[in-house]
């Protein structure tokens, strides 16, 4: 019969085959990756545990950044207290990984049913909901604002999606909407190109570190990928992800059709935008899209038609799409 795992250090106990940690007896709430990024130290305890090694062990099947560890780490010497300048804990080598230096003990199977017996088996690990109903309310409208497509309602969508976080900070959808909103400011140069994507990689990365099982978060960190750092391959990545979780996300299809055509591949682009207009036919984001497309194809008159559905819906979405076909025709001679 294998021996199971647990573990003490410090105030602390882990049980890790029922994903629970515990201080004095009450569980602390982590999310799901920072536990394993947790277990896994522990287990590893004295040792350097490499960064290659921890992004190998916790997302097996996945292509990550190396960036999100740093997240994950954090939200753990949070939950446990700990201090990065004088760690008791987690220990940073630099540019190398981390090391558990805590003393840890295994304890025996029998003495730990005694520790974690009374407890229910809900793992203390799982994402927590919202702490208030208004941050669903908030979220929602800061993804209709960024759905209109329009230069003023970027900056309402921030302020909505930051209400949503300083309600709950630990609501993984807020964050990955923040992300895409700092990521269509710059697209709108409405603010300070560097200044904004690093904030959106920032609340990108936080978002996934809440919950890597969150559509809008692989959307989140595929959009500051694409726009930010020109990764088409770590973009499709995460697109692939988040429509693999959520078949119905409109907006990644959009910016899959996107990355798509920034590969070249323009037919199957207009596809994807396809796809994204069956979910959600009336979204002027999608109508510019697929006029896009068909700006890339050259078909002017077909992309005019398209854009022009968005104008008399929302005529603040591009002021660009006011020309003429004879202006299209002209400057398609130039490109």
């Amino acid at each position: 019969m294998t021996e199971l795992e647990h573990y003490a250090f410090g105030d602390f106990e882990l049980d890790v085959e029922d994903r629970r940690l515990l201080k004095a007896r009450r569980p602390i709430a982590l999310p799901p990756k920072t536990y394993d990024v947790l277990a896994h130290l522990v287990r590893s305890a004295g040792r350097l545990v490499t960064k290659r090694e921890l992004l190998e062990r916790v997302w097996p099947d996945s292509f990550v950044e190396e960036g999100i560890l740093s997240v994950h780490i954090s939200g753990l010497r949070k939950a446990l207290s700990d201090d990065d300048r004088a760690p008791l804990f987690v220990e940073t080598v630099a540019r190398s990984g981390y090391r558990f230096i805590a003393p840890v003990a295994r304890v025996p199977a029998r003495a730990a049913a005694g520790v974690f017996g009374n407890w229910t088996n809900v793992s203390a690990s799982l994402p927590l909901p919202p702490r208030d109903p208004d941050v669903y309310e908030l979220v929602g409208r800061g993804r209709a604002h960024l759905l209109t497509h329009s230069f003023k309602d970027v900056p309402r969508a921030i302020e909505a999606y930051e209400a949503a976080i300083a309600l709950d900070p630990d609501f993984a959808a807020a964050h990955a909407g923040v992300a895409v909103a700092y990521c269509r400011r710059t697209e709108f140069r409405l603010g300070d190109r560097a200044e904004s994507f690093a904030r959106a990689k920032t609340a990108a990365l936080r978002a996934l570190a809440l919950d890597d099982d969150c559509a809008d978060a692989q959307f989140a960190l595929a959009t500051v990928s694409y726009l930010g750092e020109w990764d088409w391959v770590g973009a499709e990545r995460s697109l692939q992800r988040a429509l693999a979780i959520d078949p119905t996300h409109a907006e990644a299809c959009v910016l899959y059709g996107r990355v798509l055509e920034t590969q070249g591949r323009l037919t199957d682009g207009l596809e994807m935008k396809r796809r994204a207009l069956e979910r959600d036919p009336l979204s002027p984001l999608i109508h510019l899209a697929i006029s896009m497309s068909f700006w890339h194809q050259r078909r002017y008159d077909e992309m005019i038609a398209w854009a022009s559905r968005n104008a008399s819906s929302n005529a603040c979405v591009c002021p660009a799409f006011t020309w003429s076909a004879a202006d299209s025709r002209i400057i398609g001679k130039v490109l």
